[in-house]
């Protein structure tokens, strides 16, 4: 039975997206091959009347709070669980840190564990132009009042403010569960009893699921046929409550569940021999907050992506002297001039050995002087413990990649109830995040059909045979760069929008410009009016002038 409400969507193919001149020939280029099949029969628009599914959203960070979004506005219901006591995920600043431990609690979830890795002097490196999302503008102006940082490359606590802002315009708020954590996420076969207990048989809007899994309407009515893919068991614990001795744990029963976690809290630890006799401070950049406890030190930062960068200038600013070390550096870095406000950052190749006189020893051969510290900017593993036992989807043997995995989204066994969004990186990660959830959304609510299971299988062989046969390390599965572009593109026109609506001319430029602006001007290219060129804000602006957004006039007043 269709649900009460939902309309039937119109008849319309979504045509193939033709391949992207110019970016094909790299060692990643592999990563795009599989956003523009010459066909594509799981993107024709569905037939059925439109399903209204209860769906459960792990995580309120940015994905998690857009996934909601998309989700509503396809008429599903929708509870957000969230284990802290506020949204926001990695945006969410704290002084406090997982330091003690060396290295990091191991992934998964443990008991007083910081999940977030922001640190407290952190600037977007992106205009918040590009990081908007597609219908609600990363502007001053339409954030009702919260904006305290209009600067283009903004402070992490604007982003926070843009997302609460989000929240509150498209009504997100009674819709996420706080200081809940999902322990256990089990597919259930299809037509199988629900098992619910206790309170959590009840979703945040009061309504109770039935006996078949699905919440239903007011009327009694089911709120959709029996569906012939899993459904979800979520396994929940909530965080103990001020005064008492239990913890409330409970178990909920969803149609479709869609996985925003997050990949920036299991720091990435490198073996590095000799680090056990190191007499120093190891540390990686999950840990770091602010720079004044290496004041006077000589400190080796690993790793120069944007974190590594932007961290060992601040702690320049404090320290002595640094290293920053990384494989891959062009030409002679010895001979490199110092570098940073105060002439001493030293550039050097990567960190092969620590001695227990404190000296770092660098691919080339050379020593530094003994230093007192370590800090580790290498990134962070995967991880999704709660389907851990699923043996539909999970971590590689490194926590590098999510696999098996259709398009970065799906696995092909349990889809499409089952998604994992935001796992790409080196990309502009809120519009991307905002096209998988749409196109998420309207594959189950059916307005686009799902892949077949064949188109699953072999999409996602094809793309693991390849990656193996090119001898591509499995953590860049998930790799996208200037790719993401054209993965946008497939996405938006598999959701039938039209294809740039992620990909437009103005974003493309301003990320590039970023870029450069990055390399070329690191210390003060979020401040110069040369980065971003005015053409492309000016493009930007209109296009955010036709959008029809809330402006929060109940925050305004």
């Amino acid at each position: 039975m269709a649900c009460t409400g939902c309309v039937q969507p119109s008849l319309k193919l979504i045509s193939a997206l033709p391949a992207r001149p110019g970016i094909q020939g790299t060692a990643r280029a592999s990563n795009f091959r599989h956003f523009h099949p010459t066909t594509c029969k799981s993107m024709a628009i569905g037939t059925q009347s439109r399903q209204c599914l209860s769906t459960a959203v792990v995580g309120a960070g940015a994905a998690g709070l857009v996934a909601a979004k998309e989700l509503l506005a396809e008429g599903h219901r929708v509870t957000v669980f969230e284990q802290g006591p506020v949204l926001g995920g990695t945006w969410v600043y704290t002084p406090k840190s997982d330091e003690a431990s060396r290295p990091s609690p191991g992934p998964g979830v443990a008991e007083g564990r910081v999940y977030t890795s922001m640190y407290r002097d952190l600037r977007t490196n992106l205009p918040r132009e590009v990081m908007s999302f597609l219908d609600f503008p990363f502007l001053p102006d339409a954030m009702g009042g919260r904006s305290h940082d209009t600067r283009r490359f903004c402070s992490h606590s604007e982003v926070l403010a843009y997302l609460e802002a989000f929240t509150d315009a498209f009504s997100l708020r009674h819709h996420i569960q706080y200081d809940t954590t999902v322990t256990l996420a089990e597919p259930l076969p299809a037509g199988h009893e629900n098992g619910l207990t206790d309170a959590a048989a009840v979703s945040s809007n009061g309504q109770r699921a039935e006996a078949n899994g699905h919440t239903s309407h007011g009327n009694g009515q089911a709120a959709c046929e029996d569906l012939p893919w899993p459904r979800w068991r979520l396994s929940l614990r909530q965080a103990q409550r001020k005064g008492s001795k239990q913890r409330h744990v409970s178990t909920q029963d969803f149609d479709a569940l869609l996985v925003c976690n997050g990949h920036y809290t299991d720091a990435r630890w490198p073996e590095v021999a000799g680090q056990e006799a190191f007499p120093g401070r190891i540390s990686h950049s999950h840990n770091y907050r602010e720079p004044s406890s290496y004041k006077g030190q000589r400190v080796v930062c690993v790793g120069a992506s944007a974190s590594g960068t932007d961290i060992s200038r601040e702690i320049a600013s404090t320290a002595d002297e640094v290293y920053l070390c990384e494989r891959g550096w062009d030409g002679d870095v010895q001979s490199h001039p110092a570098a940073g406000p105060r002439g001493n950052i030293h550039k050097r190749p990567g960190l092969i050995s620590l001695r227990s006189d404190g000296r770092a020893e660098f691919e080339d051969g050379s020593f530094s002087q003994p230093v007192d510290a370590v800090l580790f900017c290498t990134g962070y593993l995967y991880s999704v413990p709660f389907l851990s036992t699923s043996a539909v989807v999970g971590c590689d043997a490194s926590q590098s990649s999510i696999e098996p995995l259709y398009r970065h989204l799906f696995p092909p066994t349990a889809a499409p109830t089952l998604a994992l969004l935001a796992l790409p990186w080196r990309v502009v990660p809120f519009p991307l995040a905002q096209l998988q959830a749409r196109w998420v959304a309207r594959v189950l609510s059916g307005k686009v059909a799902p892949p077949t299971h064949e188109e699953l299988r072999a999409d996602s062989a094809a793309f693991y045979k390849e990656q193996q046969e090119e001898g591509r390390r499995s953590r860049d599965a998930h790799y996208l760069g200037e790719h993401q572009w054209g993965y946008n593109e497939w996405l938006a026109r598999s959701c039938g929008e039209p294809a740039d609506i992620a990909s437009t001319p103005w974003r493309i430029a301003m990320n590039n410009q970023a870029s450069m602006g990055r390399r070329a001007a690191p210390e003060d290219y979020r401040d110069r009016d040369d980065t971003i060129d005015a053409k492309a804000i000016s493009a930007a602006h209109a296009d955010f002038a036709s959008l029809k957004v809330p402006f929060l006039r109940e925050l305004q007043a």
